[in-house]
């Protein structure tokens, strides 16, 4: 295959060629319409690849003649994080026209130096000067299940969740509408000198914040109903805290699912089960210790009363026990418990205090 600077004059010579016998057979009007239908060829393509090019209309025309001419020889495109023209390229060195697409930054060297850092934008690179990085700044979405999530009272659950985290550079530089800041320039500076694999420190810290969430509650407190958006809220503010100085940031937390381990569940609801039956077990002795309280009360007001008025306490004894043998005379359930005998001695009681059997 020819070099593209004899293709290129290769092609012109043919070019040449066709308007010299056209201008030989045909008339000039013809020639002068083929003229203008090369250009509106030419600017219609220019207009295709505008997107490609990046700038103004004047810019892409500008850019697609250089190009077509031969002026620019080679150019690189990173999108998605990668090289995709030149496709599956190693570094490439320049002078080049470099194209960096929306959520894509690069870290450009020449020879022992870094020469620059660079957001979506489209230049030349200077001579040996090569990407040597490439970072994609689209947020990341990661979902996980972990096991064996211990809770301040040592029972293990599983945790699912959700989280969004990204490299923190501003949604304008990101899109391209906007230069990178210098404080942007040195996060991304420390992510690649402190952080290379970035996305798996930032997995391992949201995993510590998760189990250093959970391990704050105990486990009646976990399965709350409203404690997934707070223990959220917690593994949000744990993993910012440690990630925000290397220059990236997590975004947002979901706790989807809060589940303890099946021998966890059976345990736990023995417990509660245990710790209801003691609790309604002693509600039930309280409200008898007062209806006690209350009946003793009632009988002493009524004893007081009774003598206020002149009764002996024999009389008031009487009659108590009268009360209270006519209860168990009339009350069906008493009588189920008391046997032949004693309903005698009772009859002989009621008759001796001159009371009708």
């Amino acid at each position: 295959m020819m070099p593209f600077s004899r293709r290129t004059a290769a092609i012109a010579a043919l070019c040449f060629a066709w308007l010299v016998v056209s201008a030989i057979l045909f008339p000039w009007q013809v020639i002068g319409w083929s003229i203008l239908a090369s250009v509106l060829t030419f600017v219609a393509s220019a207009v295709t690849l505008r997107e490609l090019y990046g700038g103004g209309l004047r810019d892409a025309i500008v850019r697609h003649f250089r190009l077509l001419t031969g002026l620019d020889r080679r150019f690189q495109i990173i999108r998605e994080g990668r090289t995709v023209i030149p496709a599956g390229a190693g570094p490439v060195t320049g002078p080049l026209l470099l194209i960096v697409g929306p959520e894509n930054c690069v870290i450009l060297e020449s020879g022992p130096r870094q020469t620059r850092i660079s957001g979506p934008d489209i230049f030349r690179t200077k001579l040996f000067e090569y990407v040597r990085a490439i970072y994609d700044l689209r947020q990341r979405q990661w979902s996980e299940t972990i096991p064996n999530v211990m809770t301040a009272d040592l029972m293990e659950t599983t945790v699912a969740f959700t989280a969004t985290y990204g490299i923190r550079v501003s949604p304008r530089a990101r899109r391209g509408e906007a230069p990178l800041t210098p404080s942007e320039i040195n996060m991304i500076q420390q992510v690649d000198s402190w952080m290379q694999n970035w996305e798996a420190g930032v997995r391992s810290a949201i995993e510590v914040a998760v189990r250093q969430a959970v391990g704050s509650l105990t486990l009646r407190d976990v399965l709350l109903p409203d404690q997934l958006v707070e223990i959220a809220r917690s593994i949000l503010d744990i993993s910012n805290q440690r990630m925000r100085p290397w220059g990236v940031e997590i975004h947002r937390v979901v706790v989807e699912s809060m589940q303890p381990e099946q021998q966890v569940k059976d345990a736990t609801a023995s417990r509660w089960l245990a710790d209801t039956e003691t609790e309604t077990a002693t509600i039930v002795e309280m409200a008898r210790a007062a209806a006690w309280r209350n009946a003793l009360q009632l009988i002493a007001a009524g004893y007081l009363e009774a003598k206020e008025l002149g009764m002996t306490d024999a009389a008031i004894h009487r009659e108590v026990l009268r009360r209270t043998l006519e209860q168990m005379a009339t009350d069906p359930a008493t009588k189920i418990v008391i046997t032949p005998e004693l309903d005698s001695a009772l009859s002989d009681l009621r008759r001796s205090i001159g009371l009708q059997i």
